[in-house]
């Protein structure tokens, strides 16, 4: 379709129209797992940086979480990412049923996936930087 080629363009140049769609999903999942490994990793600059947006005890961004007295409840991205995926499928979304997109999104539930088992957890005791050092 138009969308994948100008991706495939914008990404391998002029001969990107020859290169497969395995290729180019590989290549989409490969893009998903390193934006999800550094917008995510605790101890990465790009996450650092982030500001953190907050409605009372729920944060929003960069991370889906629900502060509670002594706990914090992390909702993870790849918890998110395979929902949206299979959410994805029967919609008629051109940008949803881009191959190019879920890629990107399956590199990043993969990414999630692959951390080691204590990050995983969805309850955290406070302080939360502190339990995130693990990582």
């Amino acid at each position: 379709s138009g969308f994948n080629s100008l991706v495939s363009d914008l990404l391998l140049g002029e001969g990107a129209g020859k290169i497969s769609l395995m290729a180019q999903s590989l290549v989409a999942a490969a893009l998903g797992f390193a934006f999800w490994h550094t917008t995510t990793h605790p101890k990465t600059r790009v996450r650092k940086a982030q500001p953190t947006f907050k409605i009372w005890r729920f944060e929003i961004w960069p991370c889906l979480r629900f502060h509670g007295r002594h706990h914090v409840y992390h909702i993870h991205h790849w918890m998110l990412l395979p929902i949206i995926l299979a959410v994805s499928v029967p919609m008629d979304s051109h940008f949803l049923d881009s191959s190019l997109v879920r890629s990107f999104i399956t590199g990043g539930a993969i990414q999630g996936f692959l951390i080691n088992r204590k990050a995983r957890r969805m309850r955290y005791t406070y302080p939360l930087e502190k339990s995130d050092e693990y990582r």
